[in-house]
């Protein structure tokens, strides 16, 4: 092998290395988030929720999901602007989105409800 090969093989495995991490990375991150989510670290839940709706890598429902544990957690930490901010940015990305009734407090269900119904009263 020449040195030119060497160098451009060892470009392209570095190359491909970068791409398969960052292809898991997201999965990684959605991992922690929940995590952080199911053991009430509402905090960290929404730091990392904040990093993770800026991927571009994420799919519709990813997305959608990782602002529904924002909007929850800001919700469980009594940060009511930001969960009603969440929850309106959640609508306008899917106005198709519901709250699953099984895992979601009625409390929370009826605050999304709400800003739900009066987001579409305004046609957003």
């Amino acid at each position: 092998m020449s040195k030119f090969q060497l160098k451009s093989f060892f470009l392209f495995t570095l190359i491909l290395a970068i791409a398969f991490y960052s292809l898991f990375c997201s999965g990684d991150q959605l991992s922690e988030l929940n995590s952080h989510y199911k053991n009430f670290e509402y905090e960290e839940a929404i730091t990392l929720a904040q990093q993770l709706i800026q991927n571009p890598k994420l799919s519709s429902k990813e997305k959608s999901k990782v602002f529904i544990i924002k909007g929850i957690s800001e919700y469980s930490s009594n940060r009511m602007l930001s969960a009603k901010i969440t929850f309106a940015e959640l609508i306008l990305f899917n106005k198709n989105v519901k709250l699953d009734t099984q895992e979601v407090s009625p409390k929370i269900i009826a605050f999304f409800n709400e800003l739900k119904n009066e987001l579409i009263v305004n046609r957003i």
